[in-house]
């Protein structure tokens, strides 16, 4: 064993190393001891009686290092080591240890401890020793004990190198211990190897004889091919130590096969038999035998074997099934994987393919890591060609095979052969690549296998038309590459051309054309209409006629040219030209055989047989119609006519009009006077005069009073002022948030709020609470004694287009009667204050201080769209206006061709989540009962009381004045019954309660209170408006009896009166023995804020 020391300190008695993993520095120091004694402290002696214990101690950075691998090697054959293979692992404390015996040889010697660090580097520590070597071998006698040894296999041979020591073939060792004889039972024996071989177990290493004086233990092979030797020993209680010992031949094969060490082998075999691998689990493989010759060079029509070797560098032994792979430089590996198993011996068989193309290459295998490569030379094969095309021949008239081939049929399938041959033609057995072409299948007109191989020599390719028109035929030609050079060979394919099947329409660059005239940017006056020519087998039918023809050309519109050739996709191309009707039209399309088309060129055939009725009756016309040719005009038979139609076009000014512009939001109640970032969707829908949807694209631009509007969908970029259709529609959203219109204090305009020009409550209390109006706040846009209404922002959604006219005489155009006053515009304009008039040229800083809360009428900030650019507000002018005015109309001063914006405004309220009340009740639902002397409900609606017949007063109603006269608010009911007697018999004389014909007898009261009483009840939020969208209103009744609704979902509204529904409360039919309750209306908003409200009931319980 070869020890190699990387610093100087570590030759001594004590060593370190330094490594660096990454960026950490790790020091690694390692001792050595026996018995205790260091390096060069003292002489150490080892005796039979006198043991050595090595000690290696190892640290990492200053701290024991522990689980480590030590090897101990003795420097001759001076003492020996137990273990025999000299290792140990460090414990946690970092030490390693082994016993140094004396052995049988006396002397000086040393031993070394080695340790590896992780990145390969060793560290070593020696330590010198004496033996006395009185330990050898006694022969294993003294006086009347033997003990004699003997090593075998399980059928009782011994080892030799014929016979070794295996894993398969494990060793017994039977050591026997005999007195005068007769064997000891019971005796200890400790076994150790030397050179190879490993006693099984190591670990204690001993055995305990049987009553025949014999004791056994497994012998294993090690780590080692070659010879060992198997050391016995016993120590009776009295007496010396009996030695014996014997040999052995191990395989060395007891290494573990990940551990093991490989040398590879390569050689290139050529001329090997066919079955010379048949026996090779059996019998080893010879790369000189069966033929086989070992090259350096071969030939490129001739598959070579790949011979491979994998060795045990420790057995000198093949590994047997393990993975062998090869990879070369020139040709292929055969198999593809490039792998093979290892057999018995360690021999692995692969393919090598050469290439066509000639050269040098090397190969290289590898096993367990380990590579060997060889190098070898492809010599060229000369070859030859032949080619087949695979169709029949044509016979003649006696049935004979003439030496022209039928053509293939258009679609139809054939067989291309190529045979490739050696020089003796020979079909070559080497597979090559075939490469073909042709012509057509360039041209994507049939359909070529680009690439095949040849087996056996021969190689197939398929060949299909897919529309191949070629009068001469298709060449196919095929190549061979070989020795660096191409062969070629070609063969001609006959072709038939399929019929014309069918005519697609591809597309239109426009499906929607501005009238013509009217065009512009983003709107066009002409469309690109595509169709494609196929044949029977769905390929492009190319330089062929097709004519064309509009379903209308009512207007003006037309479709040019009228004639096309496809061109080499089959393709034709025709433009579209609008006319000044609006209309959808479709283009017909035909196909013209070319058959059919006259030679002469005054004459012509077409399809269309109005065009034919037409031209037939103008042949002996002086004048010629111009869609008709010089000479005659024949017509396509209908039964060969292929024709199709495009999808419609349509033509339209693709300008929305005013009466058919709609804009909606889905909340026009939303909860957002107390609350910002509350969602809206605005819906706009827009056609043109027609009622066409307008083309894609067209803007809309909105703008709001309050809050914000625009595309406030999530995503980044978008246009915020404006969205654009698709089918005519687009969508934008409104968000609660600052400004919130009128809703400062100074406007004075909240239900409670006192207005300054009446110097009054907007809206009657309720019993001291803000309660709301029933037809609404006085509305200064409207009242000079009302305020602005709050919360309340106008959006107004405008678009460039025409004002509505109706087409009388249906041509599509205006004219002069066709527009009445009702469809003439102003400039558009946001009416901030809905009162239909623009009043937003006022000057806020004037000396009359027309927008405080006292003078505006709440339209001082409205906005116009300056469509004139004249800097003032325009009314309208009382001509159409719009792009299908025609020049009549306009001489007349009746229309101009000017857009305008075509609108629509609309309220969304920002609705407040509390709401505000008010029960009140009609003076005229309690009359009374006169002829009882009971008075109705009080005119200036002070409580409504009735004495009873103890004279108690009862308060039936709690009320107070309303603010309509016919009405009274009212806090409560009680319903409890009130008795009066009445005067039976018109006598003041007689008393009221015993006036009947039975003196002394008290009469029956009568009860005067209130049966069932309906009650009005409103609600309304802090501005009169409704509360939000989406509100539930739930009605319960914990006294009484009710009856009217009791629940509902506030809708969408923008009203500016009270919302209200009424109930009826009446005397209980089975009393709920409760005297007192309510009748509760609850209020939740989508937000979840809840508002009361109560009406007290009373009864008798």
């Amino acid at each position: 064993m070869t020890l190699f020391c990387f610093a100087l300190a570590a030759c001594g008695g004590g060593g370190s190393l330094e490594t660096t993993t990454g960026t950490t520095k790790d020091k690694f120091e390692l001792s050595i001891s026996i018995n205790g004694i260091a390096p060069d402290q003292s002489e150490i002696v080892i005796s039979k009686d006198n043991q050595g214990e090595l000690v290696a101690s190892l640290t990492k950075n200053g701290q024991p290092f522990g689980g480590q691998l030590i090897t101990f090697a003795l420097a001759g054959s001076i003492g020996t080591l137990d273990p025999t293979n000299g290792t140990a692992q460090t414990a946690t404390d970092g030490k390693a240890k082994i016993k140094l015996r004396a052995g049988s040889a006396a002397g000086a010697s040393e031993v070394t401890a080695a340790f590896s660090s992780a990145d390969g580097q060793t560290l070593n520590q020696k330590i010198s020793f004496t033996s006395n070597g009185d330990e050898g071998d006694n022969g294993g006698e003294q006086g009347a004990l033997k003990l004699s040894l003997v090593v075998q296999d399980s059928n009782g041979n011994l080892f030799d190198e014929q016979n070794p020591v295996t894993t398969d073939n494990m060793g017994i060792v039977n050591a026997t211990i005999t007195q005068d004889g007769v064997g000891i039972q019971g005796a200890l024996v400790s076994f150790t190897t030397q050179f190879t071989g490993e006693i099984k177990p190591a670990t204690p290493g001993t055995a305990i004889t049987n009553s025949q004086g014999v004791a056994k233990i497994d012998l294993a092979p090690g780590n080692f091919k070659g010879a060992g030797k198997v050391i016995a020993t016993y120590a009776p209680v009295n007496g010396s130590e009996l030695v014996n010992e014997t040999v052995f031949f191990s395989s060395g094969d007891g290494a573990p096969i990940d551990q093991a060490i490989a040398t590879v082998d390569v050689k290139i075999l050529v001329g090997c038999n066919a079955d010379w691998g048949n026996n090779r689990d059996s019998v080893k493989l010879d790369p000189t035998s069966n033929g086989c010759k070992v090259v350096n060079r071969v030939s490129s029509d001739s598959i070579a074997d790949i011979y491979i070797t994998a060795t045990d560098t420790n057995t000198g032994d093949g590994f047997k099934n393990i993975l062998v792979s090869a990879e070369t430089t020139l040709g292929k590996i055969l198999p593809e994987s490039g792998t093979a198993i290892t057999d018995n011996f360690g021999v692995a068989i692969l393919k090598l393919q050469p290439s066509a193309d000639g050269g040098a290459g090397e190969v290289k295998a590898t096993a367990k890591g380990v590579s060997k490569s060889t190098a070898f030379e492809i010599g060229v094969a000369e070859i030859s060609l032949d080619i087949d095309n695979g169709l029949p021949f044509v016979l003649d008239a006696q049935g004979v095979p003439t030496d022209k081939n039928q053509p293939l049929a258009a679609g139809a399938t054939t067989v291309i052969t190529i045979k490739i041959k050696n020089t003796d033609q020979s079909l070559m057995t080497l597979p090559l690549e075939v490469e073909l072409t042709s012509g057509c299948a360039q041209a994507g007109l049939s359909v070529l296998d680009e690439k095949v191989t040849s087996i056996g020599g021969i190689a197939t390719a398929t060949y299909r038309t897919k529309g191949c028109n070629v009068s001469q035929g298709d060449t196919v030609v095929a190549s061979v590459v070989s020795g660096g050079s191409a062969k070629f060979i070609e063969t001609n394919i006959p072709v038939s051309s399929a019929p014309v099947e069918s005519i697609s329409f591809i597309d239109a660059t426009n499906t929607v054309l501005a009238l013509k005239g009217t065009g512009g940017q983003g709107r066009s006056e002409t469309s690109e209409i595509t169709f494609k020519l196929i044949d029977s087998v769905g390929q492009a039918v190319r330089q062929a006629r097709m004519d064309f023809k509009l379903s209308s050309t009512n207007g003006g519109i037309s479709v040019s040219p009228k004639t096309v050739n496809t061109d080499n996709e089959g393709i034709s191309r025709v433009q579209v030209n609008s006319g000044t009707v609006p209309m959808a039209v479709r283009v017909h399309a035909c196909y013209i055989p070319a058959s059919q088309i006259p030679t002469s060129q005054l004459d012509d055939v077409t399809c269309w047989k109005e065009l034919y009725d037409q031209c037939k009756a103008n042949e002996s016309a002086a004048v010629r119609d111009s869609a008709c040719p010089d000479g005659k005009l024949g017509l396509v038979a209908l039964d060969q006519q292929i024709i199709t139609v495009s999808d419609l076009v349509s033509t339209s000014t693709g300008l929305p009009d005013n009466n058919s512009f709609t804009a909606s939001p889905d909340i026009i109640n939303a909860e957002g006077l107390d609350y910002n970032g509350v969602i809206s969707n605005i819906t706009i829908l827009m056609a043109d005069h027609f009622n066409n949807p307008v083309p894609d694209g067209t803007a809309v631009y909105v703008t709001t009073e309050g809050g914000a509007v625009g595309t406030l969908d999530g995503a980044a970029f978008n246009p915020q002022l404006e969205c654009r259709t698709v089918d005519g529609e687009c969508k934008v959203q409104w968000r609660s948030q600052d400004p919130k219109p009128f809703t400062e204090v100074k406007w004075n305009n909240t239900i409670g709020s006192l207005n300054p020009r009446l110097g009054a409550v907007n809206c009657d209390p309720y019993f001291g609470q803000a309660a709301p109006c029933l037809v609404g706040i006085r509305n200064a846009a409207y009242d000079p004694l009302g305020v602005p209404l709050g919360g309340r922002a106008t959006v107004l959604a405008t678009a460039k287009g025409e004002e509505s006219f109706v087409d009388r005489n249906g041509n599509g155009v205006f004219d002069d009667g066709e527009f009445y006053s009702s469809f003439d515009l102003a400039e558009a304009f946001r009416d901030d204050n809905e009162n239909g008039k623009f009043e937003g040229n006022v000057d806020c800083e004037a000396a009359s201080n027309p927008c405080s809360s006292g003078n505006t009428n709440g339209g001082q900030w409205e906005e116009f769209v300056d469509l004139n650019n004249d800097g003032a507000h325009s009314p309208s002018d009382g001509k159409f206006n719009g792009l299908v005015c025609t020049a009549d109309a306009e001489a007349l001063g009746k229309c101009t061709k000017d857009l305008i914006d075509v609108r629509r405004r609309f309220e969304i309220v920002m609705s407040g989540s509390e709401a505000y009340y008010r029960f009140n009740i009609a003076k005229a639902s309690v009359p009374g009962i006169p002829a009882y002397g009971i008075a109705g409900m009080p005119a200036d609606c002070s409580n409504y009381k009735i004495t009873d017949k103890d004279n108690i007063v009862r308060t039936l109603l709690t009320l107070e004045a309303s603010e309509s006269a016919d009405y009274c608010d009212v806090a409560a009911v009680d319903l409890t019954p009130v008795f009066i007697h009445i005067d039976d018999d018109n006598n003041p004389a007689t008393p009221s309660n015993n006036d009947d014909n039975d003196a002394g007898n008290e009469d029956n009261p009568v009860n005067v209170g209130l049966g069932a009483t309906t009650i009005n009840f409103y609600y309304s939020d802090l501005y009169n408006n409704s509360l939000p969208a989406g509100t539930s209103v739930d009605v319960a009744a914990t006294n009484g009896d009710f009856s009217g609704r009791d629940t509902e979902t506030l809708p969408n509204s923008a009203r500016t009166t009270a919302r209200g529904f009424s109930f009826t409360i009446a005397p209980e039919a089975t009393p709920n023995k409760k005297s007192s309750g309510s009748v509760n209306i609850k209020f939740t908003t989508p937000k979840a804020v809840i508002s009361q409200a109560s009406l007290v009931v009373l009864d008798a319980g």
